[in-house]
């Protein structure tokens, strides 16, 4: 059954529900007290930043992909005011898409910021891995620039991403991964200036900062790995014929360009494998 946004992945209650009811009794919320464990159960969050009711239930993308027998996973809706307790709440967060702008004069959007940079303050803070919108939300929030795409059109469809030799030199790089990869897009605006300390690791025409990362605690990418072509097609596609985004010519290409197979499996691979963390140093 799919899950809609805010509703915890245990109970099924709304998480701002829970959230709230914590609170009123003066406690922590039980879906998000504890430091980072590694004895623990894991504990992630999908911070969903999409209200549009035609995405309703979209965090499921990213759970049915990430998610492992075992682990706790919530979903909190930024968009209502639902963040995690704490910097340390969580093991790893991951931001969604979003038709919004880090730039909207929306109540919502400082406390994420702030939130962000907690979590990357703290030498206990949460992972965090933005898409899309996501990794729009980590740049401003981080000190750096989010702005319309270059080329001043909608880019939408696949993309040929190329990855840089740094990105060779990550933990969570798997022998597997070609030098570039074909990757679903869809974004009018993007990363144009990368925040201090961040260390890009795959470029594409369209975008030159299509993954980067910020320390060992953050990772972003401007793709799509959650979403489906027929997600793309019969949800996003509709409203951007409506408004006019792509011209005939960009519709036909895109199209085209979405008969290509996606590389979404590798891209899913290499988040789950920042989230999992570095591994252990061996013992002498």
């Amino acid at each position: 059954m799919p899950l809609h946004a805010g509703q915890h992945t245990r109970t099924g209650a709304p998480a701002g529900v829970i959230l709230a009811a914590a609170t009123s009794r003066g406690m922590m919320p039980a879906m998000s007290h504890d430091p980072i464990d590694p004895v623990a159960p894991a504990r992630y969050a999908v911070i969903d930043c999409e209200d549009a009711p035609k995405w309703d239930g979209h965090p499921s993308y990213w759970l049915d992909r990430l998610r492992r027998p075992g682990e706790e996973w919530d979903v909190l809706r930024a968009w209502a005011g639902e963040l995690p307790a704490s910097p340390e709440a969580y093991r790893g967060l991951v931001l969604t898409g979003s038709r919004y702008s880090v730039h909207d004069d929306l109540a919502w959007l400082p406390p994420l910021f702030e939130h962000l940079r907690a979590c990357q303050a703290s030498p206990r803070g949460s992972r965090i891995v933005g898409a899309c919108f996501g990794l729009q939300v980590v740049t401003h929030a981080l000190g750096g620039r989010v702005g319309p795409n270059p080329s001043g059109r909608f880019v939408f469809g696949t993309e040929r991403v190329s990855l840089e030799p740094a990105f060779r030199d990550q933990w969570f790089f798997a022998s597997d991964l070609p030098e570039t990869l074909t990757l679903l897009v869809s974004h009018g605006e993007q990363a144009l200036d990368l925040p201090p300390g961040a260390l890009r690791l795959a470029r594409s025409a369209t975008a030159d900062n299509e993954v980067f990362v910020v320390g060992s605690r953050v990772f972003a990418l401007q793709s799509h790995a959650e979403l489906t072509r027929e997600a793309l097609v019969t949800i996003i596609l509709p409203t951007l014929r409506e408004k006019g985004r792509l011209s005939p010519e960009e519709d036909a290409a895109a199209l085209a360009s979405l008969e290509r197979p996606a590389d979404s499996d590798l891209m899913i691979g290499v988040i789950r494998r920042f989230l999992d963390g570095p591994p252990a140093p061996r013992a002498a």
